[in-house]
């Protein structure tokens, strides 16, 4: 499971305590701002949880739902027009 930063304060109170649980290996930081309780995520996942606002479309969206066997190389993202740019 993916923990944004507010998260992680919230379950361990500080700062100093997040990095300690990151010592210990309790959690993983994967990117700055994001910890797992496990090593290894999805970029998947990582994108979703970092874009909460995000939708994939195109390709990537036709990949996920099954229709079609080409696998994208990029991830293709829309997002609404109030929000700021990726």
């Amino acid at each position: 499971m993916l923990y944004s930063y507010s998260k992680c304060i919230e379950m361990f109170g500080t700062d100093r305590k997040i990095k300690q649980a990151i010592d210990d290996k309790q959690i993983f930081k994967i990117e700055k701002g994001i910890c797992s309780n496990t090593k290894y995520v999805s970029e998947l996942a990582i994108i979703s949880t970092k874009y909460l606002n995000a939708i994939f479309t195109l390709n990537s969206d036709f990949h996920y739902y099954g229709l079609t066997d080409v696998i994208p190389d990029l991830y293709f993202l829309a997002i609404s027009k109030e929000i700021t740019k990726i």
